[in-house]
């Protein structure tokens, strides 16, 4: 144990043992205080507990006792220990595992828990405590407020305090005299008595207690004071579990009955004997019955006021029981007179409910009423008020119960939440204090509102259209930014710039489509909504007539001789059946994320031109664009940038605080601005008088327009809400309003728009009537039901459909949705989410984020485990590895089979590796190589990640890891390598001196990806790019040349522009090593242009670095030195450490040709990568250059001894062989050794005049001789 020695412990912000930094007290008791910490050592919140009782010996002992064991006890089941110690002011502290979620006694507030659920609860605990009685500790205090589940989940209970525990047979000794420790409720018989000898049955008595609260929501005994229970415990036997429940199995009311037996005898043995009792019931209870239909029922959850009143916090310390004067007794007739239902809870609180039928605001008016005539009662009493939601027929929402448990802090005052303080604004007066909102009194009510027509917006409409027109008459693609928060009315002014723009002449193209926040991770989503839009394809039909029926609408937009690729391309982005795979470039694409994203923009561009074409422009409008999926920025990006001379306006509504990725993607399109602001006061109040008419009196006008801030849809809503309500109030809080709003619909209506709910702000009519139940009269009369939801303005219809021959609609605005959907009980959204999920997947929905999505919400996390791994392989496929990695790490967490888990584990590491987090990727890649049989080809593809990983590093391990794949691919010929990853193996080999694996990677592994794909240009490419890595190290780069302009034209023919890319940038190292530095430089341009509007940021660095040193030798030394240290800066921030130590080199090399003393520094520096291995003999001596010149001949010698050697045994010198023989002449000149530099230099000659005489052009070969400074100086120096 540690000793704390700061002053001032306990106050927020404080140290204890100069470790745990206190972030603020989470709680209080009798003997102390729990705070929530930072622990400095670990990194990690924890949980300290401080005793402040200090003086008192029984405190300190029963502090000390329980560190101790916390300290011997290890099980997920008990919370972990972590430190204990003594304070400076006599106290202790004890630090813990913090832990986040709700203590069983709030889960019960809500209700009982069903069958399985509590003995779930049991059973984890009994095994916990089995952990305590094998070592003969007996906890004493086993009750629902020392039961915590982390994060809400009954099957991970944690069993907390063990302040009282004792040692089996422990002669108790820390008790005052006549004092029994624990809670009566939940105590054993001989524990109320206070019998001196213990043992694990005393716990088991009250895992019984425990047992029977959870299923029947009340404690075995209960009485009006501590002293009675007790009594009741003594004197009773514990009623059966079927007395109050007929239906509980009968098997688990015995063993119930067996824990709570008042015979020692009659009871399991220990915690280890109750786990197993429980487990074996366990297994005899029926499985959960499907969902029922109809899936919505009548039930629902409302907004409700509730008022917490806390008991004063400690009890007289004389009292034996832990009893309390009897405070609050007039609490069950005050809830009466105000309506109210009177709730009992934990901690020493008593809740009362208000719901109301017209809104919450009138049910919260009548609680802060209560409220006040509580602390007007007894002002010891601590009161807080807060709305939340709750079922009306139900209990009360458990985290709303610990926001009310913590704001109740102050004696005598009623404490308000932001929820409540908001909604009663207009009739009460609060004060702000440091504990919350006081609410001081009451004041006189006041009156209500109703609907509106387009107003207010004719400047920001005027200023769209006047681009548009501007772009028609320039030929000139631009894009808009429409920027408004929610409400402010994106969404209305989108549709009346639809109309405006189709009522022109001549008539624009105009298309649209509605990025959806459920669909964001989804790459090519709103590509695929466009797709469907604009080009009339709906979900649902044969796979043949949806691939017609895009045909048919691209015939008129794309050249003949383009129609199948295209047709094929906009299948891929849209997730339509692909009916020919026959095309080499579909079949590449469909393997490749990046180059499906390229050939989707290059076909989008098309279609673009194809529309100007028929109507002279292009409108494209979308709507919530913040929500825009990744991918789908990109691919509009790109095609925006191909119709960069033509006539094409893009349009994006976007949230001021959202993800805006399309405005990063659109940076190099000429982009305007468009800001909503709130309307101003006069607009605000023509909208509210054309919604209000005649009613619309100025005060009522008024008050709205000060309500509704400007927005659109807020005064909308009050208008609406005004009206409805006979002007009888205007509700202040927005939700507050809407719900009140659902409130005066016909109940069946408000079902109708539950069932809606579950699918999202876009359902469909037969996916609502599943939900509600075939043949149900709901589901009879939908038709109706939604006619006059949509006369309502509450919902609307959709002019397309995603499903083939089902009517489309959409909430009008999120918020409504959000509402209803929160009406919704609990069970309703398990049904609900199952029923959409299976009507969904029945519908042809081809998402599997939105099936997973809602298996999830429907608590079956395993099937939802499926589709999760199913959208993370397509998010990898369309070039998503950030999205692939969090669907598939959320497969494995939620229990994805082991037949699936292999195959899950190597994507998982190829986008680990994809994204640069080579130390995940690695842990992954064991795991996915460990699940396979070696030498399949699952252990194949897996093994393959794993050695990319290792690559990327330039680890040793790499090396075997290759030969392990060459001889399971030599052995069995029908494995498959991924011929992608070739070139990316070979480099390692190559680099390592490993000639032979080098060429067995070509010769073995890529002969067989060859005999499997024999017509696949990739396949082809990837070979000739291998064999360009060899002749550079062969020093041929005139075969480097060769190969790597066929690989070029392989690439273009299997249309993968981002290896086209590639190639371009291959072509220019290969010019740049040959001399040719202005050709160079032109490929390294044209590589750069290609990758920058492809988004490839890795592939950009790599290109700048190269073209920083090309230009340096070109004479741009200044402006070569500023591009390469940006280009270290940027391979640090991302830490890629193979591009650090590259780009490091170069901008040492820069450094050292034009003579800057920083140059030894940023040459050491290289020195101290592993992964610089393949440039450390060219850095090695280029350092003993500038030993000799400095005079430093003896580090010289050592500097220069090793680089020589080190490129004779692993010929792997890479770019640096001349520089090495160089740095070895000028040693031997140094030391007068003149025979031994005539014929290091006549050797070095002669290597360099035979690589130049493999350069069949005069020009070139001149370049390589006399262009690179290493090979001038070599050929200038004298030979004799």
């Amino acid at each position: 144990m540690s000793h704390g020695i700061e002053s001032n412990v306990g106050a927020t912000g404080a140290m204890v043992a100069g470790r745990f930094q206190l972030v603020g007290q989470v709680a209080t008791g009798g003997m102390g205080t729990v705070h929530r910490a930072f622990d400095r050592t670990r990194q990690r919140a924890v949980a300290v507990k401080l005793l402040t009782e200090v003086g008192s010996a029984e405190a300190t002992e029963r502090f000390r006792r329980e560190a101790n064991v916390l300290a011997e006890l290890r099980h997920p089941g008990i919370v972990e220990f972590v430190d204990a110690g003594m304070l400076p002011d006599g106290g202790m502290y004890l630090a813990m595992q913090w832990l986040e979620g709700l203590d069983l006694a709030h889960k019960l507030v809500a209700g009982p828990l069903s069958f399985a659920e509590s003995i779930q609860v049991v059973r984890g605990v009994a095994e916990a405590l089995s952990v305590a009685h094998d070592r003969g500790i007996l906890h004493r205090d086993v009750k629902p407020q020392n039961i915590f589940l982390r994060e809400g989940d009954v099957a991970r209970p944690v069993v907390l305090d063990f302040g009282i525990a004792a040692l089996v047979n422990y002669s108790i000794t820390i008790t005052r005299a006549g004092m029994t420790m624990g809670t009566p409720g939940f105590m054993a018989p001989e524990q109320v008595r206070g019998d001196r000898s213990l043992d694990p049955r005393v716990d088991v008595y009250g895992m019984g207690c425990l047992l029977f609260h959870c299923i029947t929501g009340t404690p075995p005994f209960v009485g009006d004071s501590p002293v009675a229970v007790a009594a009741e415990v003594l004197l009773s036997t514990a009623p059966r579990l079927r007395s109050r429940l007929p239906d509980v199995p009968r098997e688990l009311d015995e063993f119930a009955a067996a824990m709570l037996s008042k015979e020692l005898d009659g009871r399991p043995a220990n915690g280890r004997a109750v786990a197993e009792g429980l487990r074996r019931i366990e297994a005899l209870l029926p499985a959960p019955a499907p969902p029922s239909s109809p899936a919505v029922s009548a039930r629902e959850r409302r907004m409700v006021a509730v008022v917490a009143v806390l008991l004063p916090q400690e009890p007289p310390a004389s009292n034996p029981l832990g009893t309390t004067p009897m405070r609050g007794t007039f609490l069950p007739k005050l809830a009466r007179e105000h309506r109210g239902e009177l709730r009992a809870g934990s901690n020493r609180a008593t809740y009362i409910r208000f719901v109301s039928d017209e809104s919450v605001t009138e049910a919260a008016t009548r609680a802060a009423t209560a409220a006040l005539a509580v602390v007007g009662m007894d002002p010891m009493l601590r009161v807080s008020l807060a709305i939340g939601s709750s079922l009306v027929d139900g209990g009360l929402d458990p985290v709303l119960l610990e926001r009310l448990d913590a704001l109740a802090s102050v004696p005598g005052a009623v404490l308000a939440d932001p929820m409540a303080r908001s909604t009663l604004l207009a009739k009460l007066t609060f004060a702000e204090t440091e504990q919350g909102f006081r609410l001081l009194s009451t004041r006189a009510a006041e009156g209500p509102a109703r609907l509106t027509p387009f107003v207010g917006r004719d400047r920001e409409l005027r200023a769209l259209l006047d681009t548009f027109d501007a772009v028609a008459a320039h030929r000139s693609a631009r894009a808009v930014r429409v920027v408004a928060a929610p409400g402010l009315g994106k969404t209305r002014l989108l549709r009346e710039l639809f109309v405006a723009l189709e009522e022109r002449d001549p008539t624009p193209s105009v298309i649209d489509a509605r990025a959806e926040a459920n669909r964001k991770e989804t790459p090519l989503s709103l590509v695929g909504q466009l797709v469907r839009r604009g080009l009339t394809v709906v979900d649902g039909a044969q796979p043949d007539e949806q691939v017609s029926l895009l045909r048919s609408a691209l015939e008129p937009l794309v050249d003949p001789s383009e129609l199948t690729r295209a047709t094929m391309f906009l299948s891929l982005a849209a997730d339509l059946p692909i009916v020919d795979t026959t095309l080499d470039e579909v079949g590449a694409a469909m393997r490749d994320p990046q180059l499906l994203e390229d050939q989707v923009g290059r076909v989008l561009a098309k279609v673009f031109t194809g529309f100007v074409g028929m109507h002279r422009s292009l409108a494209i409008l979308i709507d919530d664009a913040h929500a825009i999926d990744a991918v789908s920025a990109r691919t509009l990006a790109r095609a925006m940038r191909d119709v960069q001379g033509l006539p094409v306006c893009l349009v994006a509504f976007v949230r001021p605080d959202g993800d805006d990725r399309l405005t990063s993607a659109l940076r190099d399109v000429p982009t305007e601005r468009v800001e909503l602001a709130p309307l101003p006061a006069d607009a605000s109040e023509q909208l509210v008088r054309a919604a209000v008419g005649e009613r619309a009196t100025e005060e009522l006008v008024r008050r709205i327009v000060h309500q509704g801030e400007g927005s659109p849809f807020f005064l909308h809503e009050l208008a609406a809400f005004a009206v409805e309500q006979k002007l009888e109030t205007i509700p202040t809080g927005i939700l507050a309003s809407l719900e009140a709003r659902l409130l005066r619909l016909d109940p069946t209506a408000r079902k109708v728009l539950r069932a809606a709910s579950v699918f999202g702000e876009t359902f469909w009519y037969g996916g609502v009537a599943a939900l509600l139940g075939e043949g149900t009269p709901e589901a009879k009369h939908l038709s109706e039901w939604l006619r006059t939801l949509v006369e309502r303005e509450l919902v609307t219809l959709r002019p397309t459909t995603r499903f083939m021959g089902e009517t489309e609609l959409a909430f009008r605005h999120s918020m409504m949705r959000d509402v209803a959907y929160n009406m919704l009980t609990r069970e309703d959204r398990g049904r609900g989410h199952r029923l959409a999920a299976e009507w969904l997947h029945r519908r042809g929905e081809r998402e599997p984020f939105v099936l997973a999505t809602h298996l999830d919400a429907a608590g079956d996390p395993t099937s939802a485990a499926v589709y999760w791994l199913q959208a993370g392989k397509l998010a990898y496929e369309r070039n998503d590895a950030a999205r692939a990695v969090e669907c598939i790490e959320r497969a494995l967490r939620q229990g994805l089979s082991a037949a699936d888990r292999p195959a899950a584990l190597v994507v998982l590491t190829n986008a680990l590796v994809w994204m640069g987090q080579l130390d995940r990727a690695e842990q992954r890649g064991l795991e996915a190589v460990s699940a396979y049989a070696p030498g399949s080809q699952g252990w194949l593809e897996a093994t393959t990640a794993l050695v990319r990983v290792q690559c990327r590093r330039d680890e040793p391990a790499a090396i075997e890891a290759l030969r392990r794949l060459v001889e399971a691919v030599r052995r069995d010929r029908s494995l498959r390598p991924v011929p992608e990853t070739l070139s990316a193996l070979i480099p390692t080999a190559l680099r390592r001196g490993e000639a032979q694996l080098a060429a067995d990677i070509i010769n073995v592994l890529g002969d067989a990806a060859l005999a499997h794909a024999p017509n696949d240009p990739v396949v082809r490419a990837s070979i000739l790019r291998c064999r360009s890595w060899q002749a550079m190290f062969d020093w041929n780069y005139t075969a480097c040349t060769v190969y790597d302009r066929e690989a070029l034209e392989c690439f273009r023919a299997a249309g993968d522009f981002r290896q086209v890319c590639q190639a371009h940038f291959d072509m220019g190292f290969d010019w740049m090593m040959l001399g040719q530095y202005e050709r160079a430089e032109q490929m390294f341009l044209e590589a750069l242009v290609g990758a920058r509007q492809l988004g490839i940021e890795g592939l950009e660095l790599t290109i700048e670095h190269n073209l920083s040193f090309t230009m340096h030798r070109l004479g741009k030394g200044k402006e070569a030195l500023a591009m390469q240290k940006r280009c270290v800066e940027l391979a640090t921030m991302r830490r890629d450490r193979m591009a650090e130590v590259a780009c490091r080199h170069y901008l040492a090399v820069i450094r050292y040709e034009l003579g800057d003393h920083g140059a030894e520094v940023e040459l050491e520096g290289c020195l101290g990568f592993a992964e610089a291995m393949s440039l450390r003999w060219s850095t090695l001596a280029r350092l003993g250059l500038i030993a000799l010149e400095k005079g430093s001949a003896g580090l010289a010698q050592l500097r220069i001894a090793e680089a020589l050697r080190g490129m004779k045994e692993l010929n792997n010198a890479e770019e640096g062989q001349i520089i090495i023989r160089l740095a070895s002449i000028e040693l031997a000149r140094h030391h007068g050794e003149h025979e031994r530099a005539l014929a290091e230099i006549q050797a070095a000659r002669s290597m360099l005049v035979a690589a130049a005489s493999k350069i069949p052009d005069p020009d070139v070969r001149q370049s390589f001789l006399y262009r690179i400074p290493e090979h001038r100086r070599l050929l200038e120096l004298p030979l004799e």
